[in-house]
C-alpha cells in the first residue's frame, strides 16, 4: 500500500534527522510501538515495504495520519 509505505517514510526520515521516537509518534498522531515497528523493519530490510511472507495487514491508520506523513516528506 503506498500510503503506508508513506507513513513509515516519514517514520524513517524524522528518526534519521534525530527525532525521538515519542515525537514523531506525537506529531503523525499515532503510538509509539507503531514508530518502533516501522524503525525496526527498516533496519531489518532496509526497505519501507512489507516483509516478506506475511499475510494481509490490519492497520489501524487513518487518511490525516496519511496526509500528515505526506505533509512531513514535503518538507525537505
Amino acid at each position: 500500500m503506498k500510503s503506508l509505505k508513506n507513513l513509515r517514510e516519514a517514520i524513517i526520515r524524522a528518526h534519521n534527522r534525530g527525532k525521538g521516537q515519542r515525537e514523531i509518534a506525537d506529531f503523525l498522531g499515532i503510538s509509539p510501538g507503531t514508530v518502533n515497528k516501522a524503525i525496526k523493519r527498516f533496519e531489518e530490510t532496509g526497505s519501507y515495504g512489507d516483509r516478506p511472507g506475511r499475510g494481509p495487514k490490519k492497520t489501524a491508520r487513518s487518511q490525516e495520519n496519511v496526509q500528515r506523513a505526506l505533509e512531513m516528506l514535503q518538507q525537505d
